[in-house]
């Protein structure tokens, strides 16, 4: 089994390939949508990151006192 070597690209780098130019990529263009995709709450992350740590899961903040009771309790119930 052979390995294919990949050339290794940056968040940055590799982003603004999706965004071309007739000289080359718009790295402007993928450090406006890097910094959207961080205001939003997300992250460009490597693959093998994902493998070694998942993802951390938020409960959302109920809206008031009884849906945080019935969160709770519907918590209980599948745990």
């Amino acid at each position: 089994m052979s390995s294919v070597s990949r050339p290794e690209f940056d968040v940055e780098e590799a982003v603004a390939r999706f965004f071309p130019r007739s000289t080359g990529y718009d790295r402007v263009a993928a450090k406006r949508f890097i910094g959207w995709l961080d205001r939003c709450g997300y992250a460009i992350v490597a693959k093998d990151a994902l493998k070694t740590q998942p993802p951390r899961r938020e409960t959302p903040k109920p809206a008031s006192a009884k849906s945080e009771e019935a969160a709770r309790a519907a918590l209980e119930t599948t745990a």
